[in-house]
């Protein structure tokens, strides 16, 4: 049965304590000189680790079938359940993600090559190899169950972190870790704010109060700071040296008790908002009655800024309520042409998002299909992304399909034109580089009126260029191109605008460019 059709409990209700079956590890490189391997699970809240177990470390054993099936390659079985007794199902939060660490042993520890991140384990150092992570609750807030196929990243290549990321297990040589949950059905409760609290006169507090309060409220800006890094309740207190300044370090357990009892003073003054919410430690279903309470207030009473809105969506606060709290908060102070300058940040803002469902994205896409400008922007950004983002590429992928499938067929055409430009100057720009005889100008004109008659039909098909929506082309200006005798070869590139009385467009094309430089 569905967990719909079950009778679902609420997860506030349950003081029973978090387990997670750890069952085995496939396809780990069979080349690698591993002795053993075990596994750190984590629940994180951000990139804050809330808790933390480990299994038994387990020997690494290899086989000689030279064969690409995954159940033939070198499997660890781990038949284990790690019960987290320091976190109850009552005491999750609902952006609550658990990230599974691998780390191993090597038979020789000068030669193996792994990450720098070392931690001892029962007397063994063992290094961090890999990592994956598992969204305790899905988009209707129910905690999830049953079995899990969890691609794992290369520690080598792509940091760790508290954010829901996903690895296609189809990948060829994934690396994949098999966990199950209990069958049992919880749901996260509607959060009912509390409406009883009123703003006090922050003058009637003493001066000594006063004055504490505002020297705290006077810290840099939360975006000044990196909320980016794993962070862990051991290192926590070593994060800062003994040198740094009272401005500069974090606000200390009683200066976050000081500051979130005397909220209500200081709600309304500029740039609290987001101190206040860091001063809060605890994000369970009880405290969230209180914060979303607070937040109402701020809502009634005044809107926030831009700066305050890209505070709260900094990785230091996963909750979702809070993010859209902030998206809604942009958005209203947001013109057109704020959208494009900010697209970049609001791209890399999404990443922290619990849900690859937010307010922002479906307000993106509403806006693309009334400004083909954001539309081709945003485009031509999430072309780039699913290239550099490895750790966050299943994203950008959603939100790229979504975008194709708004738009209108015609301008759908459009980009595909745009993009089959970038990727016939791709082949040009390869087989310049690689021509080794002494005439290579010669081959680069053949090549580019061969381009003209073939892919501009002889200044019959009409093409955008990525760099600017309104550059608009029908041919290139062979005669005025040319290339650099440098490592990549880039190709100067003049186009003729299909208005004569307009200036050519000229750019620097690189291979694996895409002519947003211009």
């Amino acid at each position: 049965p569905t967990k719909k059709s079950q009778i679902s409990h609420s997860i506030n209700e349950s003081f029973d304590t978090f387990q997670v079956y750890i069952d085995s590890l496939f396809s780990l490189p069979s080349i690698s000189n591993i002795k053993s391997v075990r596994i750190s699970a984590r629940l994180c809240y951000g990139n804050q680790t809330k808790a933390r177990q480990t299994t038994r470390s387990m020997s690494f054993v290899r086989n000689t079938y030279h064969s690409e099936n995954v159940s033939l390659k070198p499997q660890i079985r781990f038949d284990q359940w790690l019960s987290f007794d320091d976190a109850r199902l009552c005491e999750l939060q609902r952006e609550t993600l658990l990230l599974f660490e691998i780390y191993a042993s090597y038979n020789d520890e000068i030669d193996s090559s792994s990450s720098s991140i070392c931690e001892t384990f029962d007397g063994i150092p063992m290094r961090l190899i890999g990592w994956c992570s598992q969204a305790l609750f899905d988009d209707e807030h129910y905690l999830i169950t049953g079995e899990r196929y969890l691609g794992i990243f290369d520690a080598l290549t792509t940091n760790r972190t508290g954010f829901y990321s996903l690895r296609n297990v189809f990948e060829r040589n994934c690396p994949i870790l098999s966990v199950s949950f209990l069958d049992q059905s919880f749901v996260w409760p509607h959060v009912q704010a509390r409406n009883d609290k009123h703003p006090g006169n922050f003058t009637e507090m003493s001066r000594d109060k006063q004055e504490n309060l505002c020297r705290l409220l006077k810290r840099p800006s939360l975006i000044l700071v990196d909320h980016s890094a794993m962070t862990t309740n051991d290192n926590r207190k070593q994060q800062y040296s003994s040198n740094t300044s009272d401005e500069e370090r974090e606000f200390s357990e009683d200066e976050c008790h000081f500051l979130w009892s005397h909220r209500y003073f200081v709600i309304h003054k500029p740039y609290a908002l987001p101190k206040l919410l860091k001063s809060r430690c605890v994000w369970d279903y009880p405290s969230l009655i209180d914060i979303y309470g607070l937040i109402n207030d701020v809502t009634h009473d005044h809107t926030i800024d831009e700066i305050e809105s890209f505070e709260l969506l900094l990785p230091a606060f996963p909750d979702m309520h809070i993010r859209s709290f902030a998206y809604r908060s942009l958005i209203s102070r947001l013109k057109s042409q704020d959208l494009l300058v900010y697209l970049p940040q609001l791209l890399q803002i999404i990443k922290f998002d619990y849900t690859h469902s937010s307010i922002i994205i479906e307000y993106l896409l509403k806006q693309c299909l009334i400004d083909y400008n954001l539309a081709h922007k945003l485009y031509w950004h999430l072309r780039q992304l699913l290239i550099t983002e490895h750790l966050h590429y299943i994203r950008y992928y959603y939100l790229f399909l979504s975008l194709l499938y708004v738009l209108e067929e015609n301008f759908r055409l459009e980009l595909q034109n745009e993009y089959d430009l970038c990727l016939n100057l791709k082949r040009i720009g390869i087989e310049l580089k690689t021509n080794k005889t002494n005439n290579k100008s010669k081959f680069l004109i053949e090549e580019l009126e061969e381009f003209n008659d073939r892919f501009f039909h002889s200044g019959k098909l009409t093409c955008r260029l990525p760099c600017q929506f309104n550059f608009m082309t029908n041919s290139i200006d062979v005669n005025s191109c040319s290339f650099y005798n440098s490592l990549t070869v880039p190709i100067k590139l003049v186009f003729n605008p299909i208005d004569s009385s307009c200036e050519k467009y000229y750019s620097i094309y690189k291979i694996g460019d895409d002519l947003r430089v211009s």
